[in-house]
């Protein structure tokens, strides 16, 4: 695993009211993003992934089906919209980095994925483990090859306590892509 610190950056953490799955709500969140984001949904059948774009969800291989998704990550280098089915409801996150009051450090890691490239698109790779049976198509920044292995880069924030001591409070996802893109 790689892992870089950077201190004192500005941040952002948003945390929604509790609310029914749909649609709509669906929509409502992800239109807070200010840029276009990768998308990972997990469904209780599987998991998923797409983009957001021009104010438009477009998953790879599924359409979206709101009262089966259990977790949503949207995000990019700068926020991340994480939606979390708790009991009946949905539970909502949003983080923005590099505005606010709060300010925060963070380590930033990669850590590999299982499998290796199969196939590319241009803005997909499809994983596959061999040896478990397992194929997956995520969302992919950067020049993939067959055979080449994918990073997950998250966001870890540091949370300090009054008696001194610290740990993580929160993460998010940046990316999936080669490793040693954190730059």
């Amino acid at each position: 695993m790689i892992w870089q610190l950077r201190e004192n950056q500005p941040c952002t953490v948003v945390s929604a009211a509790p609310c029914s799955p749909s649609l709509n709500n669906l929509y409502q969140f992800l239109g807070n993003l200010r840029h276009g984001a990768a998308v990972i949904v997990w469904y209780m059948q599987g998991i998923v992934s797409g983009r957001w774009q021009d104010k438009e969800l477009l998953l790879l291989d599924s359409a979206v089906e709101p009262e089966k998704l259990l977790e949503m990550r949207a995000f990019n280098e700068q926020e991340e919209l994480f939606i979390q089915k708790q009991g009946t409801q949905w539970m909502c996150r949003y983080i923005l980095d590099g505005e606010g009051e709060t300010n925060t450090d963070y380590i930033d890691t990669e850590a590999p994925l299982w499998g290796q490239v199969r196939e590319t698109d241009g803005q997909s790779v499809t994983m596959v483990d061999e040896g478990r049976k397992l194929k997956l198509r995520l969302p992919y920044e950067g020049a993939a090859e067959p055979g080449d292995y994918c990073f997950l880069r998250t966001r870890n924030y540091i949370l300090r306590l009054s008696d001194g001591q610290a740990g993580f409070g929160d993460y998010r996802y940046i990316s999936v892509g080669k490793e040693g893109g954190m730059g």
